[in-house]
């Protein structure tokens, strides 16, 4: 019987030892980790940084070319880089469009919203003026106003000015 006690002693102390060394080993395992989440940061930072050079070399190259940087532009080189436009070659475009029955069939209303839209449906960039008119009798008449997505008629008696003319002007090539 003392044999198998003293057998028994035996098997349980390298269990105890086994049980300590693996508790000693879970702080390894946890600064392991944290050196690995620390070389992942690094590796990151480092490819943000040669990102960031390759931007500026490309830049940089464009600009001894006397040329912009624009990789997405269909007009674009081998380096991306485009010819800068010469603004001798622009030209300002004006036009007025006198305005009759032309919003939904109706008058067009004298806001900011429904002017700049009117000068898009146009082709133009945006409106520099616009002249008003009203109805004499605005109680049996309607005018309609661009409400940011589609025409929203109401009566002339809420707000009897209409557009008579507006003035709509772009930036074009000659």
């Amino acid at each position: 019987m003392h044999l198998f006690l003293v057998m028994s002693a035996l098997l349980v102390m390298p269990v105890g030892g086994v049980v300590a060394q693996e508790y000693s080993s879970r702080g390894n395992l946890s600064q392991e980790a944290n050196w690995t989440s620390l070389k992942n940061l690094v590796d990151s930072v480092r490819g943000q940084a040669e990102s960031a050079q390759i931007l500026a070399d490309a830049l940089s190259l464009c600009n001894a070319k006397k040329m912009l940087y624009a990789p997405t532009d269909p007009a674009k080189d081998t380096n991306g880089c485009v010819d800068v436009i010469d603004p001798r070659e622009l030209v300002m475009r004006t036009e007025t469009f006198n305005l009759e029955q032309v919003c939904a069939g109706k008058r067009c209303a004298a806001d900011a919203t429904t002017v700049e839209h009117m000068c898009e449906l146009e082709g133009f960039g945006y409106a520099t003026g616009y002249s008003t008119n009203s109805y004499s009798s605005p109680g049996d008449n309607t005018i309609t106003r661009w409400d940011g997505t589609k025409w929203v008629a109401f009566r002339a008696s809420q707000d009897n000015r209409f557009l008579r003319t507006i003035t709509c002007q772009m930036i074009d090539f000659k």
